[in-house]
């Protein structure tokens, strides 16, 4: 029953040291200063009693609002008091962007997953908000009705999209000629190699039957087509033993010249 009761004690002291921390907000080393609103200054949260939890929730304050109009926009260090290591303190650089009166305005800080009264403010603050370098205070309720959607807006916007339209259709319309100029090209190139390794009689013949294919693709000159075509109709209907080497030769000759004047006309 007595272990109990010690225990039952121990866990109600430290609950009561937890749970009934004393937060402080002031200015670093205390000095008695009075800052314009707007102002950057350097400060410091003390906490007491501490627990491990609270070092990451008073590093989260970086880049937040407390006391609802105080903006913590870097967090310095964080370190156990020198003379306490009871006393968690957070130096911090913050600025304020309105009035604050600590005296009347009831305010709270989140530690862990509670929310701790703030015991003690000691912050002067007076004056209007100013411009300072790297920050600038703007009034939310100003943003608010600058940034009201206006129609001219949606004309904007319909403007946008049908230029994005627009474009989108000629980028189309331009990738298509791409592709079909290149699928061109390739068969162009096709059919300048098929000329190019043609060197019998047969190789001859199997082009002139394939006219109807490569007549529409590439560039050549009439009149050496026609004399080339001459030449094979001359040969091709003759019995194979009445064809002579003059004859292939007069093909042959007849080709190569219809064959070069393709390689000239297509770029090759």
């Amino acid at each position: 029953m007595v272990k109990q009761f010690i225990l039952f004690c121990i866990l109600f002291i430290h609950a009561t040291a937890v749970y009934g921390a004393s937060i402080k907000i002031g200015m670093k080393d205390d000095i008695d200063k009075t800052l314009k609103l707007g102002e950057v200054f350097e400060g410091v949260i003390t906490v007491h009693p501490t627990e491990p939890s609270f070092y990451n929730s008073l590093l989260r304050l970086e880049g937040q609002f407390i006391l609802e109009s105080l903006f913590i926009s870097e967090i310095i260090d964080i370190k156990l008091s020198e003379n306490n290591p009871d006393v968690i303190e957070a130096r911090w650089l913050g600025v304020m962007v309105k009035p604050f009166d600590p005296q009347k305005d009831k305010h709270k800080l989140k530690l862990g997953e509670t929310e701790f009264p703030i015991a003690q403010i000691n912050l002067n603050i007076e004056g209007q908000p100013e411009q300072i370098k790297g920050f600038v205070l703007i009034d939310q309720e100003k943003v608010k009705k600058d940034f009201e959607f206006k129609p001219w807006m949606i004309i904007n916007i319909i403007i946008f999209l049908i230029g994005l339209f627009y474009t989108y259709k000629m980028w189309k319309k331009h990738k298509i000629k791409k592709e079909i100029k290149k699928k061109k090209k390739d068969e162009i190139e096709n059919w300048v190699r098929i000329f190019s390794r043609a060197s019998e009689l047969e190789d001859y013949e199997k082009i002139y039957y394939q006219r109807n294919q490569w007549r529409s693709v590439l560039n050549y000159d009439e009149v050496k087509y026609q004399s080339f075509r001459a030449q094979i109709n001359s040969v091709q209907f003759k019995k194979e033993k009445d064809k002579n080497e003059h004859d292939f030769q007069l093909v042959s000759d007849s080709y190569n010249e219809f064959k070069k004047d393709i390689e000239i006309k297509n770029g090759i």
